[in-house]
């Protein structure tokens, strides 16, 4: 069974009616459904829904890349022009990431959504040609974007792949084709990159400086004629090995750490230190 879709005209004025089959014409209708429901619902709490930035709710010790939000795209945030997502697909990709984090307890860490953001340029890629309605996407769409990856992006391949898989898998919950995708990722981890295990362990061993590099920081660090510069790089240096610190998280650091609040009892007015002389604060790290 069919409908109806367009009532274009021939060169001698006749009307020709265009018929769509009836599973592409449900597909559609799902396919509204799914990006209404996940615009009412927006599980990640974002301000803006039609924004093609949007902010993400921070996790700890997430990475600088994450300071971006998500940026729905054509190209890498971080290319010039990279362009956004035309509509429908722009919404496509939206209800697609909070479906995926509506399945998590919290909305997984923002660099997840950026990953499946790159895995949905490669099937827009597919599809622009065609006119860029997810609708269109087929099974072989999700094939050569795959191979794609892999000729591309190296060890990231694996993690694009489980990312094609999830919005395969989406797509086909929510039936918004007339087909379903059912795609597999079949993208192997190349496992001399494993974490776990002595080969893991003895990899990281290796990557570690010598004894006599951090006898040498030692030293450096407890010298007294460094001037502020150099004392600003050492005392980094010293965070990254002794606290356990991430570079970015490093870089990112306060001016000012230590932080004073003021405290105040129950009827909104300041509360005195024991002299009452004092306003008492609290004092906090940042």
């Amino acid at each position: 069974m069919a409908e109806p879709s367009s009532s274009p005209t021939n060169g001698d004025g006749d009307h020709i009616v265009v018929f769509e089959p009836r599973a592409k014409v449900n597909a559609r209708t799902a396919f509204e459904n799914f990006i209404s429901k996940w615009r009412r619902l927006n599980p990640i709490n974002v301000d803006d829904w039609d924004s093609a930035r949007w902010d993400f709710p921070k996790t700890s010790r997430q990475s600088s890349a994450s300071e971006g939000g998500l940026v729905f795209s054509l190209r890498s945030a971080n290319t010039p022009d990279p362009g956004e997502f035309p509509e429908p697909f722009m919404s496509f990709v939206k209800a697609v990431i909070c479906a995926y984090n509506s399945r998590a307890a919290r909305p997984y860490a923002v660099g997840q959504s950026q990953t499946l953001i790159a895995a949905a340029r490669l099937l827009f890629d597919e599809l622009k040609d065609r006119g860029g309605d997810p609708l269109d996407l087929k099974h072989g769409d999700f094939d050569a974007a795959a191979n794609r990856a892999q000729a591309n992006m190296g060890q990231g391949a694996s993690n694009i792949g489980s990312k094609l898989a999830i919005i395969s898998d989406e797509m086909d919950r929510a039936r918004v084709t007339a087909v379903p995708i059912r795609w597999k990722n079949r993208i192997k981890r190349d496992h001399k990159h494993d974490r776990v295990g002595a080969k893991a362990t003895a990899r990281r061993h290796e990557m570690l400086p010598e004894t006599s590099a951090l006898d040498a920081l030692a030293e450096i660090s407890s010298s007294e004629g460094l001037d502020e510069r150099d004392l600003a790089i050492q005392r980094a240096i010293d965070l990254l090995l002794c606290g356990g610190f991430r570079i970015n998280e490093v870089l990112t650091l306060p001016r000012d750490t230590l932080v004073e609040e003021p405290l105040y009892d129950e009827s909104g007015e300041p509360l005195l230190d024991k002299f009452w002389s004092e306003p008492e604060v609290s004092t906090s790290y940042e």
